[in-house]
């Protein structure tokens, strides 16, 4: 059986490419290597599997030959119906031409190795094809059939590759049958010469019989190719480029321990200088937080006001049926009008207070910087102003929930709806008396009680006009009295917020000290893990040294 594939590097030094690789999980899913990926990806590629490859004149035997290769009956039973066929194992990853067919079949044999069977080079466009694949392939078989050993159209072939391409190139005599032991090797001798003369180097040469009579060099043959197949890949840059990402990615995950290591013998006054001018910070929003209780207050004050003007508006100028039967419908909609309005302010107000705290911080951040640096030798990188606006806009949120329900808290909607409930029942009591009036006057006219009844008509008119005139006065008083009670709100507002403020502020403190805490974390971590992890790299970078050795001699 062929062996290929993961066999053609030396397992002294896939071992370290994949201890390697596997090494930055130990670093944890918060440190990203920029060669990882590369290494992964050229350990893919130098375990892709090998291929041979079969070239020559049709009917030549090409599929039978790699049949013979693993004593299986796989290509020769399949007609090729494209330019090339690939037999693989299974699907893998390789090379893709719209005139390739795949093809998979499980021998154990194509495990690691790929069989690439082609039609007949005398089709111009196969010459086409083949030189844009050859260089890919580990070995080369050209097979040629025993009464056409000088094919023109093969030997051109040939000397057009690049000489490199000869080493791992071999010659396969077809069809011997009918020749005899004497003839066959005068036919391999004159084929060397020819070899040697029209390529400039003597290819390794083979003779294969088909049929029920076993194959006369198909064992050495098979050897020859399992030999070329081990050491194809020592010959070309294989080993060289995965051991240079191995120590690109070795490289980088020391410095990440160097950093670590430094990280680890920090001075712990330092980060207690870093607590305490935070703390100065603390202090400082909170000896303004009287100042923002204030300023609520005073919005929340006028925005009640404007809360008694529009409620007052809603009873309109005169006494109307419609507006007495819809009185009842805008107690929750002068509500919603009035909690949007302080939210959107409030919101409005705690973004200023927002943009002063992430500038405050931002300025300590920047002058800290400098210092971790100078101290630790260790950046702390650029101010992360997007995760503190995100908490930020938490406490935000929190704040527009608060305020609606500290005025819940103090009646202003119940209180709505019982002024809107109390005037629809006056005003309904003042329509039906005005329309009682009418219709009396009405009655008496019809009775011929013309007097009578435009008395009752003047009345209900009187009704009509001093009503009106007292839904203005009590527009006018309502008004007045929503803004006594505002007054008396304004204190109730800044003990309720008092609480609610003074958690956003220190909360926003805290994420931002927080901050710093990521940082004692990683001095815990490393001072925890460092010294097994020197240990384990260390030892990586030794076994790495020692197979680059083994290369360069």
């Amino acid at each position: 059986m062929l062996i290929g594939g993961k066999q053609s590097i030396p397992h002294s030094v896939r071992d370290i490419a994949d201890a390697t690789a596997a090494f930055s999980a130990y670093f944890g899913t918060d440190k990203h290597f920029e060669n990882q990926q590369a290494l992964e990806d050229c350990i893919n590629e130098c375990y892709k599997p090998q291929r041979i490859i079969t070239i020559g004149l049709s009917e030549t035997g090409k599929s039978t030959t790699l049949d013979t290769l693993i004593d299986d009956t796989i290509c020769s039973v399949v007609k090729n119906q494209s330019p090339i066929t690939r037999w693989q194992y299974s699907p893998k990853v390789s090379i893709e031409h719209e005139w390739i067919e795949n093809r998979y079949y499980p021998a154990l044999s194509l495990i690691n190795i790929e069989f690439w069977d082609t039609q007949g080079i005398e089709k111009p466009e196969i010459t086409t094809h083949l030189h844009q694949i050859i260089s890919e392939t580990d070995i080369r078989l050209v097979i040629l059939k025993a009464d056409n050993i000088y094919a023109e159209t093969v030997w051109s072939f040939l000397q057009e590759l690049d000489p490199a391409l000869y080493a791992h190139t071999i010659l396969v005599i077809t069809h011997i049958d009918g020749i005899s032991y004497s003839q066959l090797q005068t036919l391999k001798e004159e084929l060397r010469t020819y070899s040697k003369n029209t390529l400039g180097v003597q290819l390794a040469l083979y003779s294969l019989t088909f049929g029920k009579k076993p194959a006369t060099d198909a064992e050495a043959l098979r050897s020859y190719v399992q030999e070329l197949l081990i050491k194809a890949p020592r010959d070309n840059k294989k080993i060289t480029y995965l051991l240079s990402k191995t120590e690109a990615l070795l490289t980088e995950q020391g410095n990440v321990l160097n950093e670590l290591e430094k990280l680890s013998r920090m001075d712990a006054n330092f980060l207690t200088t870093i607590d305490k001018e935070i703390d100065q910070i603390q202090r400082q929003f909170e000896d303004t937080q009287h100042i923002r209780l204030e300023a609520y207050s005073d919005y929340i004050h006028e925005s009640i006001k404007r809360l008694a003007k529009k409620s007052a508006r809603q009873l309109g100028r005169i006494l109307s049926i419609r507006r007495a039967a819809t009185l009842h419908k805008l107690s929750p909609f002068v509500s919603i009008w009035f909690y949007n309005l302080i939210r959107n302010g409030i919101k409005e107000r705690q973004a200023v207070f927002h943009k002063d705290f992430i500038i405050t911080c931002q300025d300590h951040w920047e002058q800290v910087r400098p210092r971790i640096k100078t101290q630790w030798q260790y950046d702390i990188g650029d101010f992360p102003s997007d995760k503190l606006q995100e908490s930020l806009n938490f406490y935000n949120r929190r704040m527009s929930w608060e305020i609606p329900r500290i005025l819940s808290d103090y009646g202003i909607k119940p209180c709505l709806a019982q002024f809107y409930k109390e005037r629809q029942s006056v005003m309904k009591g003042i329509i039906y008396l005005f329309l009682s009036l009418i219709i009396c006057g009405s009655i008496f006219g019809s009775l011929g009680e013309s007097d009578t009844g435009v008395i009752f008509i003047l009345a209900s008119f009187a009704v009509w006009i001093i009503a009106s005139m007292c839904m203005n006065w009590m527009q006018y008083s309502f008004a007045k009295r929503v803004q006594n009670a505002a007054l008396d709100i304004k204190p109730y507002m800044m003990s309720s917020l008092r609480s609610p403020l003074y958690e956003a502020v220190t909360s926003s403190i805290s994420d931002y000290r927080k901050l710093y805490t990521d940082i004692r974390v990683q001095i815990i971590k490393g001072t925890e893990h460092i010294a097994p992890l020197i240990r384990k790299r260390d030892h990586l970078s030794f076994k790495l040294r020692a197979q680059q050795q083994i290369q360069n001699r």
